[in-house]
């Protein structure tokens, strides 16, 4: 028994809580998508980590290892190509659970196309349906085969550090995965961010939210969805992650957001470093230095400035990255700026739709 949870119960109340209360009564093994991660409590015993892009290696082994004789339940999923790499569920039995109507990723309504076999669909409140399930349980025991409790390292791989001069990201992913302040809303751009964060900090933060928009892969879009958050609720602290790339797109907007209290982090790595590995695949006749996937070094920082908010630079050894912290939870309507020096070469998260080239 595999349960899947996607990000359609987001708003849901008590949604972490109940998911991990139907792992539990069907002792299923539990992995989460991307945004999914909203969804899943950081205690759930049988929680394996999120699969597919930026996956943890234990949640794709056991997803890459599904048979006939599995089952499948899918809360709020969307099957898409960052979720299942657009591959056909190989369980025997696939049960999906959604409350919405015509959502991304149908087809005429229905997730039958993702299955290899039997297809079940759900269409009823996704808390009502997993209470359901609870209270079942509690009546007649469920004849699943129990699987094993989740193991404290989600992660198999060994990772290289950076090169010098540059952060360790795994370290700054790990650190600021605890240091989030409760209630804040993280959000990721289409950077190295969102396909590292999951994988270097593994489990869920129970305090925040974090979320990628990745659909489409629009560089840059992050930046209008904090400003919009931050119009809406100007009290929450939101922190975004972007890119040297994204920043070209939206960086001469800044100025009209100085006074919003946004913090922005920009990966610096001088690469289109989530292209830059399958350009061979794409482009096998053309020569690397007609790739165009490398930017001219910017200082993000004078260009924050100018536009009215502050910055800071992390030093390549995080001698001064507690110290930048402490002063972001000191200004709260200023918007700030930190630049990150990330090297292009080290490996964190996985790509698995580079193998669909």
């Amino acid at each position: 028994m595999l349960l899947l949870v996607g990000e359609e119960g987001l708003h849901e109340t008590d949604i972490r809580q109940l998911t991990t209360a139907v792992s539990i009564e069907l002792a299923a093994a539990t992995v989460w998508s991307m945004n999914g991660v909203n969804c899943v409590g950081s205690e759930n015993p049988y929680g394996y980590g999120c699969i597919s892009f930026g996956g943890n290696d234990k949640a794709l082994n056991l997803w890459e290892s599904m048979t006939e004789d599995d089952v499948v339940i899918c809360v709020g999923v969307t099957p898409d190509e960052y979720t299942t790499n657009l591959q056909k569920f190989a369980a025997g039995d696939v049960f999906f659970i959604t409350q919405t109507a015509n959502a991304y990723g149908h087809i005429r309504g229905s997730f039958q196309h993702s299955a290899l076999h039997k297809f079940h669909q759900i269409n009823a409140p996704i808390t009502k349906v997993l209470k359901t399930i609870i209270t079942e349980g509690k009546r007649e025991v469920y004849s699943t085969t129990a699987s094993p409790l989740a193991p404290v390292e989600l992660n198999t791989c060994v990772l290289e550090p950076p090169r010098t001069h540059y952060a360790d990201m795994k370290i700054v992913y790990q650190h600021l995965h605890k240091w989030w302040q409760p209630g804040s809303l993280v959000i990721s751009d289409v950077c190295l961010a969102y396909k590292d964060y999951q994988y270097v900090t593994q489990r869920p933060n129970d305090t925040i939210t974090y979320f990628s928009f990745y659909r489409g892969s629009a560089m840059g879009g992050a930046y209008g969805v904090a400003v919009g958050a931050k119009l809406a609720q100007p009290d929450k602290r939101v922190y975004l992650f972007s890119g040297d790339g994204c920043f070209r797109l939206y960086g001469g907007s800044l100025n009209e957001a100085k006074n919003l209290g946004i913090v922005l982090f920009i990966l610096d790595n001088h690469t289109y470093s989530i292209v830059a590995p399958g350009l061979p695949a794409i482009l096998p006749s053309v020569h690397p230095e007609k790739y165009h996937d490398t930017l001219q070094q910017v200082d993000y920082g004078k260009i924050a400035e100018a536009s009215g908010w502050l910055s800071y630079t992390v030093a390549p050894d995080l001698s001064n990255f507690e110290d930048i912290l402490n002063e972001l939870e000191r200004y709260k309507k200023q918007s700030i700026l930190v630049t990150i020096p990330v090297d292009p070469n080290q490996i964190l998260g996985q790509n698995p739709r580079v193998r669909n080239l």
